[in-house]
């Protein structure tokens, strides 16, 4: 397993938790106590997890296509706080998996 795998499934366990925990669609006085902690809690968890993920260099072309469906997923652009150094990398990526020299 690479690193980017570990770092994937990481991720994934993250988001299953944050996404569970936020399907209580409730009205902002009908939520439990603790609700919106855990909330943030888990959103945190699963942006440093995601973060970790799209800063991890790629070495084949499954896992580029599996940072662009993420990217692409989770509307990783302009206002992103790591969006610059993200694309770098993914830039970075494309090359090395392409095997393409900068012209």
């Amino acid at each position: 397993m690479t690193d980017f795998d570990e770092l994937h499934r990481a991720y994934r366990i993250a988001k299953a938790a944050f996404d569970s925990h936020s399907a209580f669609d409730y009205a902002p006085k009908d939520e439990p106590e603790g609700y919106q902690d855990e909330l943030n809690r888990l959103s945190s968890i699963t942006t440093r997890a995601m973060d970790a993920l799209l800063m991890c260099p790629v070495g084949t072309q499954r896992e580029l296509a599996e940072k662009l469906d993420i990217i692409v997923r989770e509307e990783i652009y302009d206002g992103w706080h790591l969006c610059d150094e993200i694309f770098a990398i993914l830039r970075i990526d494309g090359h090395r998996v392409l095997d393409r020299r900068r012209a």
